[in-house]
């Protein structure tokens, strides 16, 4: 090899090992770095989840309540406090909270730095069931013993068909308050049978009219019932009225005392 070419690969060679250094020591530079990255998000993440920083020692429960008693939850919910802020279990908060029977459905949420916000909805009983629970507006059954409403429908039946119950108290109940009729109560039994009793006097609990409307066809034999009303064929007149409406066509009636009412409206 000549003087030119091997002073030509001599160069090349020194530039080929200069890059490579430089190569090297970018690598070494950058995985130095991102070592030191991860340690300091390891050490600042053994910190925050220390159990004695970060401390959730403050309670917020918000909502609007009629009987509720925030100042009765307080104690049991405040028994999981002073713990750390990511590390607070929210779970089982929303579980405390939710067995309340007062609690129709709940938030929880940490609202940084150092508080838990507690948002509730109350239960709102809208009818009685059976002889000593309450149905609840979103369809639970629940036992409050300290509440009472006097104007509400008492309805019986299978608790699986509660929802469904609930759905045609009110269907029915407005049909009937249209025509000056209050819906005292409504039974299905447990072979569905559906029965309604009908006042037109709440006060009055003699003067009432009992419907057996059946297990099927109830729209249509409900109806029967409130044109057979409409004409005036029911008059309780301070005593009971039974209505028999499972017939394919017509209704039976029983305890009228007169026929001759004028019909209403």
């Amino acid at each position: 090899m000549t003087a030119a070419p091997r002073a030509l690969a001599i160069r090349q060679y020194k530039r080929t090992r200069i890059k490579r250094a430089h190569v090297t020591r970018r690598l070494i530079i950058f995985a130095i770095t991102m070592v030191s990255l991860v340690t300091a998000v390891l050490l600042g993440l053994d910190y925050l989840f220390r159990p004695n920083v970060l401390i959730v020692d403050r309670l917020v429960i918000k909502g609007s309540f009629t009987y509720l008693s925030p100042m009765a939850l307080q104690p049991k919910i405040e028994a999981e406090l002073g713990r750390n802020f990511f590390t607070i279990d929210l779970e089982e908060i929303k579980r405390i909270v939710d067995s309340e029977t007062w609690v129709e459905r709940s938030m929880i949420r940490r609202e940084w730095p150092n508080t838990l916000a507690v948002e509730l909805v109350e239960s709102v009983p809208i009818m009685r069931w059976k002889s000593g629970g309450w149905l609840t507006r979103d369809g639970r059954i629940v036992e409050l013993p300290n509440f009472e409403n006097s104007d509400a429908i008492t309805v019986y039946g299978p608790q699986r068909q509660n929802m469904q119950i609930m759905l045609r108290t009110y269907e029915w109940s407005e049909e009937l308050e249209a025509l000056g009729l209050q819906l005292i109560s409504l039974d299905v039994s447990d072979w569905r049978s559906w029965r309604l009793v009908v006042s037109e006097d709440k006060l009055e609990k003699r003067a009432r009219i009992e419907v057996a409307l059946g297990t099927i066809n109830l729209e249509q034999r409900f109806e029967r019932f409130l044109l057979a009303y409409r004409k005036g064929l029911l008059a309780p007149g301070g005593g009971a009225v039974f209505v028999d409406a499972r017939y394919p066509d017509g209704l039976a009636i029983a305890g009228v005392q007169s026929f001759d009412r004028p019909p209403p409206g």
